[in-house]
C-alpha cells in the first residue's frame, strides 16, 4: 500500500495490542513506548469491548451530512475553523484507529475479534504463525483484517510502527472522505493533496519540523501545523485565483505602499498572509512585513508558503500538545 495524498486533518490516534502472552506485551510497551499513544490488552474480549464502547465519539463536530449530502456532497455543512479546535482536546489522542491482534488466543481468536467489530473504521492487523497463514489471507481477501504479519518477524518497532502510521493515515483519510470530496469540489485545487511534488515537499516539511499533527485551515487548503509541544505554524496555500483578488486589493491601496510590494504580490513571488487578521485591519504600510516567499507548483497554479512560528492562530492557555499526553501516559 503506497498512499497518494494525505488527509485534511490528522493527529496521533490511539493503536490497541491485543495477545494472551505477557512477554510479547511488555516487549510491544518497550518498542512504543513515547512514541505512539497504545493501550495493551492480554483479554480480547476486553478490547473488543473497548472498542465497540468507543463506536458513537469518534464523529467529529464540524460537520454534519444529510441523506442526500452522502451521495452528492450537497447538502454538507462544514465550518473549516472549528477543525483545529481539536488541539484543546485531550481525547483526540484517546481515539482508537488501529487494532494489533494475535490469531491464537484461547477465549477467541483474533479474526473473531474483528469480525465482531466490522462496522468500526479502525484498521486491523493480524498477528499470525506461520501455519495460520492461509487463513490470514483469506481474513484479508475478505476484507475482515487490513494487513496481516508474521509475530516472529516482529523485531523492532520499525516495521510494524510504519504500518500502523500508513493505515492510521488511511483512517483519516476515510473519516474526512466526505468533507475533502466537498471541498475538492468547491475548490478544484484542493486536489493538489494528491500531487507528488505537493506531497514530496509537505513530507519534507513535517520532517523538518517534526509535524506530528494538522489541520486544514480554510478552502484554500492552507494547514495548521503542531510539533508535539504544541508549537504551531501554518502552510499557506493559494491557487491562482486567491493570487489574483489579493493583488487587485492591493492594488487598489498601491499609494499607500511601495512599488517593490506590488510588484512582488503581482508577480506571485510573495504571498500576503496576515494570519487571523483580514487585510482590511492591517494598515497598507505593514503589509510589507507580511509577505512570504510564494513557491509555486507549475501545472497546478497553486502557491505555498511555510510560516513559522505562527502561534496567533491557537489560545496556547488551552492547547493539550501531544507531548504533555505521551508524559501522562507514561
Amino acid at each position: 500500500m503506497n498512499i497518494k495524498t494525505i488527509p485534511c486533518n490528522f493527529y496521533p490516534t490511539t493503536t490497541l495490542f491485543v495477545d494472551d502472552d505477557e512477554r510479547f506485551l511488555n516487549l510491544i510497551s518497550l518498542m512504543f513506548k513515547n512514541k505512539i499513544p497504545f493501550k495493551t490488552y492480554d483479554d480480547p474480549i476486553k478490547a473488543r469491548d473497548k472498542i465497540l464502547s468507543k463506536k458513537d465519539k469518534n464523529s467529529n463536530e464540524s460537520f454534519s451530512i444529510g441523506e442526500q449530502g452522502k451521495k452528492n456532497h450537497e447538502s454538507l455543512d462544514i465550518n473549516i475553523q472549528e477543525f483545529h479546535k481539536k488541539i484543546y482536546d485531550k481525547s483526540r489522542f484517546d481515539e482508537v484507529s488501529t487494532l494489533v491482534i494475535d490469531y491464537s488466543m484461547p477465549q477467541c481468536n483474533g479474526i473473531e475479534v474483528c469480525e465482531g467489530i466490522s462496522e468500526i473504521p479502525c484498521k486491523k492487523i493480524l498477528l499470525t504463525g506461520e501455519a495460520d497463514e492461509k487463513i490470514a489471507v483469506k481474513a484479508f481477501n475478505d476484507g475482515v483484517i487490513d494487513y496481516f504479519i508474521r509475530k516472529s518477524e516482529i523485531t523492532s518497532s520499525t516495521q510494524l510502527l510504519e504500518k500502523i502510521q500508513e493505515l492510521q493515515t488511511l483512517y483519516m483519510l476515510e473519516k474526512y472522505s466526505v468533507v475533502m470530496a466537498a471541498l475538492t469540489k468547491a475548490r478544484q485545487h484542493a486536489s493538489v493533496f494528491n500531487d507528488n511534488r505537493f506531497l514530496d515537499m509537505f513530507h519534507q516539511l513535517c520532517n523538518q519540523h517534526k509535524i506530528i499533527e494538522y489541520y486544514i485551515s480554510d478552502s484554500s487548503g492552507s494547514l495548521l501545523l503542531l510539533n508535539k509541544h504544541g508549537n504551531a505554524s501554518k502552510l499557506v496555500i493559494r491557487n491562482d485565483e486567491d493570487m489574483q483578488s489579493v493583488y487587485e486589493f492591493v492594488e487598489d491601496n498601491k499609494d499607500q505602499i511601495s512599488k517593490e510590494t506590488l510588484s512582488s504580490i503581482k508577480e506571485r513571488k510573495s504571498i500576503l498572509y496576515t494570519g487571523e487578521k483580514d487585510y482590511y485591519s492591517i494598515d497598507p504600510k505593514d503589509w510589507a512585513t507580511h509577505l512570504y516567499e510564494a513557491n509555486i507548483i507549475q501545472d497546478k497554479k497553486v502557491y505555498w508558503s511555510y510560516v513559522k512560528n505562527d502561534q496567533d492562530y491557537i489560545d496556547e492557555k488551552r492547547l493539550f500538545p501531544f507531548e504533555k499526553y505521551l508524559s501522562q501516559q507514561s
